[in-house]
């Protein structure tokens, strides 16, 4: 469930670093207490409660507090691929000084910028490099979470160099300067995100005197010194004010055994301070009186029509057990046969239906709950209406909607989801574990999404009653909408007024409104979680059918042989194939249609545990299921079914160029380093169209146009192909192939794996520069080597990359300031690899960001025949270990084989041969894939500059030799097109 966006939500606000949404929890059954170690020094004690964790969690889970009063879940895992830590406090941005705003991200930035222990600069990010990990750290209004992960033979030094960063940090001020400015570059990207801007509004738009409503991010103004308060002393009082041993949560995450794990804790965490802080409080209401009532006009940066209705309610985390929000979020966003979600769909007014969020804590003291609808033209057309059905909808459910049959369905849903969790281990989860820590009681961290016992419908009712038009805040967001107003830091358009009496009574008027139906019971729920016989004895996938045109792969899970789940791919391919801008439109298009028509099916399939992903295009289809085995092949079928036979219609298709239309202008739109990355990607995606030519098509598409391309995909496919990895026998794969065939006509004939573009043996230089509308640059720059096959392309490029990086990092980011996205990583045009350099900046021109390259390249290149081979082999043997972590879902196991099936390779060994490459790879091999790419640009070199509109820094690198070009679509006909 999507957090709202009239409140603040970790990932859209203030996850001021990078933290994801996505709940990744272990879960269930008794842990047992392994601890033996002598608890005569009293240096911690043990919490004596179980943490609930899923049946499918095979580690071991223990709580302790330390003597300094620090509360610290201590996780063993001896199947843990790395180590990870995370540490986290109760204390935010609502905590700034208002003469200081931004105050608490920039302590979570000088944090980490050395400690008495470690004093040099960034020596936490450098051994982490070395050692196969990372660090990060994200601000929110009501918390600071930090974390890491790291090979686990190197997580002690880890665990020692975080945790003395809380114990004694240096704060030093030589690093302020650096530092703001890295705060000032993520205010200034983030002025092209609609989601910190929305909120930035709904801020603007609020109680001034409650502590959320503070500049959360900072910049260079607000952090900066000032009569009356000094950036140096606040920041210094900021931390001995705040952070407490008593306040912070921690997580230790290793294949280390309890007893060694108590002890790195004691030896570490243990010397934070206890300052014995209570945890803020906040009585002042977010909301007031005349901040309810409103409707508020967001003019937004891409283009986006949506409305969201938000009703100001009680924090209620301590509920969790009862989910009376989550029951109401399912309701309201249900769209089986005549739900409000449905007739907005149906009549063109949305593309998705209704998408309703509860939020148990938004400002440490309020709720809220919201109804997100993506609106099409007519929808904005039709925007009271659809606010009147919201009201009508929510009286409905008042009435007659608060059903016991409702819940079981949210019960059972919730409750299958935790039984069978998969998680995927990494620096987010501990910092998610850690959040939870902050809101929930420790046994429940992990289950707390899930957990739900009994149906509160008093609960339910009261949230429902809190539900009236003068207790909402409507937002439109609308490229076109009215605005007066701008944002004080962000600069974000918008118009606020109260409701007036006539609107009022518009919405509230429900006459002539159409009648609104309760949902429908959900029919893919799975009763029976028996595991299919299968052959356990393979350990990669199997061909089980073999024809002309038909190519059938299967193997059961090998990590999740318990699990009655199962990942499968199914591809129909038209060969030979044709580039065709009408049909690759019309086939777009089409897509789109298709996802309004099944919008029930996802909708309950989801609920069910099951997704699927169709991608359409001009010479053929492909879909990709998951799931539980039970209803698996019913749910494939209903789709397939669903998409060969619903109605083609004008309002459809109107939809669907709408859709297409608004998406190829958001492109457009995009923040400065996507737009530099989307040249690259485009010229390397055959075949490509430029987007100009993309939209005149758009107007050109007829309904007939659109009946074609169904028809050629549902006959005309030369080959099918399938790859299955779970719980199902060979028969039950190879009985989805045949059904499907029913419905999807495979003539049989061939096998095409596609084509690429190949530029292996191009030594053009590449300059494409595109204009942006923002006021940053960015500058991205790759380096393709010739004559290297793919594979010794791949290991050579991957493994340069793990080293450079953070060395890139360090050097244009952190010293120099160039800017706040700053990375080197590897790219592939076809079958050839090469190493792509990317700086986003807000203070320099891209002239001085290539200046700077330039630099960077020369000295790197002394560094890499200088660096020590103790050094060396570190780097390679943390890449090795990297590439052979085991997959920790079904999703990773079966993405490990994607390209090899996509490529015809039926050996699956596209892996292992990479890391056999790796292994055997010297110092020397490095240098000269680097002398060979970076310094003597043997090979293909593509610039891609995207320029603001500062006309300070809006000054194109001059590339001497460089070719500038206007098309990718015509640079890429000046290239060989081969099959795989």
């Amino acid at each position: 469930m999507r957090k709202s966006v009239l409140s603040y939500t970790l990932q859209a606000i203030l996850a001021l670093g990078a933290v994801s949404s996505t709940q990744v929890f272990a879960n269930s059954t008794q842990n047992p207490t392994a601890i033996t170690v002598s608890q005569q020094q009293k240096d911690f004690e043990l919490i004596n409660i179980a943490i609930n964790k899923s049946p499918t969690d095979k580690a071991i889970y223990q709580g302790i507090k330390l003597a300094n009063g620090m509360e610290v879940l201590l996780i063993s895992d001896d199947k843990a691929n790395k180590s990870l830590m995370s540490i986290g406090l109760p204390i935010g941005s609502m905590e700034d000084p208002v003469l200081q705003q931004g105050l608490a991200h920039y302590l979570e930035h000088m944090i980490l910028m050395g400690s008495k222990s470690f004093p040099e600069t960034n020596s936490l990010d450098g051994f982490l490099t070395k050692n196969g990990g990372y660090n990060n750290a994200y601000t929110a209004p009501d918390r600071t979470v930090y974390y890491l992960e790291v090979n686990n033979n190197a997580f002690d030094e880890a665990v020692a160099r975080l945790s003395d960063a809380f114990a004694q940090p240096l704060l030093a001020e030589s690093n302020a300067k650096k530092e703001v400015n890295a705060v000032n570059a993520e205010m200034v990207r983030a002025k092209s995100n609609d989601g910190f801007l929305m909120h930035d509004v709904n801020l603007a738009t609020a109680n001034p005197n409650h502590p959320i409503t503070k500049f959360a991010v900072g910049n260079n103004i607000t952090l900066s010194d000032k009569e009356d308060s000094k950036l140096q002393e606040e920041l210094v009082k900021f931390y001995q004010k705040y952070y407490s041993s008593n306040l912070m949560k921690a997580v230790l995450y290793s294949n280390q055994p309890i007893e060694k794990l108590v002890i790195l804790a004691e030896k570490t965490l243990g010397k934070v301070e206890n300052k014995k802080l209570s945890e803020p409080k906040v009585t002042v209401p977010f909301f007031r009186t005349e901040d309810k009532g409103v409707f508020i006009s967001y003019k937004p940066v891409k283009p986006n029509k949506m409305l969201a209705i938000s009703f100001d309610l009680p924090e209620d985390k301590s509920a969790f057990k009862e989910k009376s929000g989550n029951y109401l979020s399912y309701v309201f966003s249900n769209n089986s046969d005549g739900t409000l979600s449905d007739y907005l769909v149906k009549q063109g007014l949305s593309d998705s239906g209704i998408q309703a969020t509860a939020s148990d804590d938004v400002s440490r003291n309020r709720g809220d709950f919201t109804f997100y609808i993506q609106l099409t033209e007519k929808g904005l057309a039709e925007k009271d209406k659809i606010i009147s059905m919201v009201f009508q909808q929510i009286e409905k459910i008042k009435q007659s909607g608060i059903q016991e049959s409702y819940f079981n369905e949210l019960k059972e849903s919730l409750n299958q989801e935790f039984q069978h969790l998969q998680v995927e281990k990494s620096g987010d989860y501990v910092a998610q574990l850690v959040s939870q820590m902050l809101n929930y009681p420790l046994e429940h961290i992990i289950d707390q999404p899930y957990l739900i016992e009994t149906m509160d419908k008093k609960a339910i009712q009261a949230k429902l009653a809190e539900m009236h038009i003068d207790n909402a805040r409507i937002m439109l967001i609308d490229d076109k909408a009215p605005t007066d107003k701008k944002t004080k830091y962000f600069e974000a358009p918008y118009a606020v007024a109260k409701f007036s009496v006539e609107q009022k009574q518009q919405w509230l008027n429900f006459a002539d409104n159409p009648e609104i139906k309760l949902p429908a019971l959900n029919p893919y729920f799975a009763t029976d979680f028996s595991l299919n016989k299968v052959d356990n004895s393979r350990t990669k996938p199997q061909l089980i059918d073999k024809q002309a045109g038909t190519e059938i792969y299967a193997m059961p899970s090998h990590y999740f042989p318990n699990e009655p789940k199962v990942a499968l791919l199914l591809g129909l391919k038209i060969s030979p194939e044709v580039v065709d801008l009408k049909q690759e439109v019309s086939a777009v298009l089409l897509g789109y249609m298709a996802d309004l028509a099944r919008t029930k099916l996802a909708f309950q399939a989801s609920v069910a545990g099951m997704s699927l992903s169709p991608v359409l295009g001009e010479n053929g289809l492909a879909i990709r299921v998951e799931g539980y085995t039970q209803n698996m092949a019913k749910f494939l079928q209903d789709s397939i079914s669903n998409f060969k036979q619903f109605e083609l219609s004008e309002h459809f298709l109107s939809q669907a160029k709408q859709r297409y239309l608004e998406a190829l202008d958001r492109l457009d739109k995009d923040n400065a380093a996507r737009q530099a990355n989307m040249a690259l990607g485009n010229f390397a995606n055959y075949p490509y169209a430029e987007n100009s030519k993309k939209r005149e098509m758009i107007a050109q598409v007829t309904l007939s146009d659109i009946a074609l391309i169904r028809e050629k995909l549902l006959t005309q496919a030369t080959s099918l192909r399938l790859l299955s990895v779970g719980n199902l026998s060979d028969e039950q794969v190879k009985n989805i192939a045949l059904e499907t065939e029913k419905l999807l006509k495979n003539n049989n004939k061939t096998l095409d794996f596609g084509r690429y573009l190949d530029i292996n043996q191009s030594q053009r230089k590449i300059n494409y520069i595109k204009h942006i509308p923002h006021q940053d640059n960015a500058f991205a720059i790759a380096f393709f080597p010739t004559n290297y096959p793919e594979l010794e392309g791949i290991s050579r490029a991957s493994l340069l990359k793990s080293i450079i990086s953070r060395w890139y990092f360090d050097d244009l980011r952190t010293d120099k300031q160039l800017g706040y996205v700053v990375y080197a990583t590897t790219t592939a045009v076809g079958k050839t690899s090469g190493l792509q350099f990317l700086v986003q900046s807000p203070t320099a021109s891209a002239q001085t960001i290539m200046q700077h390259n330039e630099r960077f390249f020369t000295e790197t290149f002394t560094k890499l025949k200088e660096m020590p081979q103790a050094e060396f082999e570190k780097y390679r043997n943390s890449l090795i270990e990297l590439l052979q972590h085991k997959p920790e879902s079904l999703g990773q196991e079966f993405g490990e084989y994607l390209t090899d099936f996509a490529r015809g390779n039926n050996k699956f060994d596209r892996k292992t041969q990479i890391i056999e490459q790796i292994k055997q790879l010297t110092q020397q091999d490095i240098i000269s894939f680097y002398q060979k790419a970076v310094i003597e640009q043997s090979g293909l070199v593509f610039a891609s500059q995207a320029i603001g509109v500062n006309d300070k820094i809006n000054q194109p690198a001059n590339l001497k030799g460089f070719e500038k070009i206007d098309s990718i679509e015509k640079l890429q006909q000046e290239f060989e097109i081969k099959a795989y």
